[in-house]
Formats: C-alpha cells, sequence, structure tokens
C-alpha cells in the first residue's frame, strides 16, 4: 500500500513538472509574439534603411502537371512558390524567449511581396486583369492560392519562408508543327505588380522537381531560369522567367493516330490493284476518303485555331484527302472504261502508252484487229486501257506516298 502511494506521487510530480514546463513555453512563445506584433504594421516594407530595395527569392516548386490544353494554349501545374526574404523588424534574441528559434504565423499578419503570375489565369481571367479590377491585395499568395490555409515561417534573424501552393493555370504558346512528335518550352512568369526594382528586388531561385510526379503524356527534358528587368512608365520592374522545356511522349499518339493514317495512305493505293470486275473499287476509295475525313476532324480537335503554325500531320491527312478525291475520280473513269463496248476504237498514242504501261508486245498483223474492232493495231482494248490505267495510277501514288511520307518525317526531326 505505501509502494502504491509513493509511485502515485512520483507521478503526479512528473505530471506536474511537464504541466510547468509546458506552460513556459507556450508563455514565452506567447510573449514574443505579443512583442513583435504589437506595433508591426504589414503596409510597411520590412527595411530600417528605406533606400534599399527588398530582396525576395523566387522558387518554384513543381509537384506535378494537372492538365495541357493545346486548343486553348495553356497547361496547368500544381505546385507552390517559396518566398523568402528578411524582415528586420521581426528580429530577436533567442536566449530571452527561452531558444525559440521559429514562429509559424498567419501571412496576413506579414508585409508580403507583391508577385503575381504574369501569365497565369484566375477563374477564366488574366492574373493582371484580376489584378487590375479586384481592389484585394494583388500577392501571390491572398490573392490566387487562397493564403489563409498557408501559414509563413520567421525565424530569429528575421528571415520568412512563405510558400503559398496550389494549381495555377498558365498561358502557353504551343508549336505543333512536329506534333506528336514536338518539344514545347511554357514560360512562368512572375512579377511585381506594384512596387518597382527599387522597393523589392525579386530573384529567381530556379525551379525544384524534388516532389515530382511523371506526367503520363508529357516528358521534363529541360528547365531554365532567368531575371529580367523592363521600364514601365520610366520606371524599372523586376521579373524572373521560369522556362519549362517538355516532350511530348508519343506512343500513344503513334499507336491511334499515326499508324491508322499510315495504313489507310496505304489502302488508297490498294484501290487500284482491286479489279474492275469485282464492283467494289469506287466503295472502297469512299471509304477510304470518308475515314481521312474522320482523322482529320480529330486533328482538328486538339489543334488550335491558329494559321502561325500549321501540324505536319494536318497537311499530310489533307493532301492525302486530295489524293483520295483523285483516287475516287480515277477509279469511276477505269469502270467506265472496262465497261465501254468495242464500238469505238481505242485511239492509237493511247494504246502505245497502255502497252509501255502493261508490258505488251505487239501481236503479228493479222491479229491486229478482234473479231468486233475493239483492240487496235498494237492489240489494246478498253479493258487494257483500264488496267493500264490502273497499273500507272498505283505506281503514281506509291511514288508521291513515299516521296512526301520522307519529306514530312525529316521536316518533323529538323524541328525536333
Amino acid at each position: 500500500m505505501l509502494v502504491d502511494m509513493r509511485e502515485e506521487q512520483v507521478l503526479a510530480v512528473i505530471v506536474a513538472v511537464c504541466v510547468c514546463v509546458s506552460a513556459e513555453q507556450f508563455s514565452a512563445e506567447h510573449r514574443l509574439m505579443k512583442r513583435l506584433f504589437e506595433n508591426y504594421n504589414p503596409m510597411v516594407r520590412p527595411r530600417w534603411d528605406t533606400s534599399k530595395p527588398v530582396d525576395v527569392r523566387l522558387t518554384y516548386y513543381v509537384a506535378g502537371i494537372s492538365g495541357v490544353s493545346e486548343k486553348q494554349q495553356t497547361i496547368t501545374l500544381f505546385g507552390w512558390l517559396k518566398l523568402e526574404w528578411v524582415d528586420e523588424f521581426l528580429r530577436w534574441q533567442q536566449d530571452h524567449y527561452d531558444n525559440q528559434t521559429l514562429l509559424v504565423v498567419p501571412s496576413y499578419k506579414l508585409w508580403t511581396p507583391d508577385v503575381i503570375f504574369d501569365n497565369g489565369f484566375v477563374h477564366g481571367s488574366s492574373c493582371m486583369h484580376a489584378c487590375m479590377t479586384d481592389r484585394l491585395d494583388c500577392s501571390v499568395g491572398q490573392r490566387f492560392f487562397d493564403s489563409q490555409h498557408y501559414l509563413a515561417r520567421l525565424y530569429s534573424d528575421g528571415s520568412v519562408r512563405w510558400e503559398p501552393g496550389g494549381p495555377m493555370m498558365l498561358s502557353c504558346r504551343f508549336d505543333l508543327t512536329a506534333y506528336p512528335f514536338d518539344l514545347q518550352r511554357c514560360i512562368i512568369k512572375l512579377v511585381t505588380w506594384a512596387n518597382t526594382g527599387g522597393r523589392v528586388n525579386t530573384y529567381t531561385g530556379g525551379l525544384d522537381f524534388t516532389f515530382y510526379e511523371e506526367n503520363g503524356e508529357w516528358r521534363i527534358v529541360q528547365t531554365e531560369a532567368k531575371n529580367f528587368t523592363f521600364i514601365n512608365d520610366g520606371e524599372s520592374y523586376c521579373e524572373v522567367h521560369l522556362f519549362i522545356h517538355m516532350k511530348r511522349k508519343p506512343l500513344f499518339h503513334v499507336l491511334y493516330i499515326v499508324c491508322p493514317i499510315v495504313l489507310l495512305s496505304i489502302l488508297n493505293c490498294l484501290v487500284f490493284c482491286l479489279p474492275s470486275e469485282s464492283g467494289e473499287k469506287v466503295t472502297l476509295s469512299l471509304n477510304v476518303l470518308l475515314a481521312f475525313s474522320v482523322f482529320l476532324l480529330m486533328i482538328i480537335d486538339i489543334m488550335p485555331s491558329t494559321a502561325d503554325r500549321i501540324p505536319n500531320i494536318g497537311v499530310y491527312i489533307t493532301t492525302f484527302m486530295v489524293m483520295s478525291s483523285i483516287s475516287v475520280i480515277t477509279t469511276v473513269f477505269v469502270i467506265n472504261m472496262h465497261q465501254k463496248r468495242g464500238d469505238k476504237p481505242v485511239p492509237a498514242c493511247l494504246q502505245r502508252v497502255c502497252q509501255l504501261v502493261l508490258c505488251k508486245r505487239t501481236p503479228p498483223s493479222d491479229d491486229a484487229d478482234d473479231a468486233d474492232g475493239a483492240s487496235g493495231p498494237h492489240g489494246i482494248d478498253w479493258k487494257d486501257v483500264a488496267r493500264g490505267t490502273d497499273r500507272l495510277a498505283f505506281i503514281l501514288f506509291v511514288v508521291f506516298i513515299s516521296s512526301f511520307a520522307s519529306v514530312i518525317v525529316v521536316k518533323g526531326y529538323q524541328i525536333i
């Protein structure tokens, strides 16, 4: 019984000590917060020497690519922007406050730089337009990322680290000439909205992909970061450009777009190998033409409505739609010649051309003409003319398809 009482007393003492220590720590943090923000004004730049700018380091952490719209010329990134600067008004001696080195405070209590995404969109409007029409603070966190959910870290030496984040839609000019083997470059433009370079000096900390999750369609191949200064109304402003070079993973597009188009091109040639007696030449030609039309609509649905750059694959499909139309017209003439009776003889010049195409020898003079007069002096009738037209069209189509496809491929590789 005595032992139990002693154990309870010891436990009570331990709990009391823990409570006292916790209360003391809370009290030190409470006193520190009260002293720092008692006369602090978040509208004033945190510089004792107001002639010098506040240096702000900008680092963008890319967590993933949420979406890419070639038609709308936009890319949606998910990540957060880390802003780092020194607040000279918020410094303290650690030993005076139980060695407190860090405070986590709401960002609205601090001065924050008015950095915006110059090429960003908010609810369908550009960030710049939102800043011009909204009376709220236009800082990157308070205006675009709902900063109430993002706290700032304040250190004893006055350094501040603030990391607002979320999805951000950015404008990006896509060059789809080499689609689906294209390489794109998108820019993240960060600029101070009201403060000039003499008040706030922003500089890049680069792009960070530590937490990046690989995208299924795009692969990041290179990144760049540059600092710029531009003049507006006689005043200089700082701007940070972050470049993302990304390459499309073409496997899906090759399997479901490029390969069917190539197969349809081959079918376009095989129309002329189909015998006229089958009665399906025109049907096959029209089916190939309609298939090309469907694929062209698919490409149009992906591509932006711009005349600056036309995708090579779009030129390829349009060209072969024209070739398919020529194929239909040629097939109609071939069937017409095949069904033609021998009441009208084949012209001599046409007979000589068909003889060369069909590699047919001139028959003996006594067999030059057939019974009904359909064949000429070279032994060529209208059915031979139809077969010769088919063979000539087949050769011309194969040569054209091979040459045109080679030009498209070489041009695409030059662009890449």
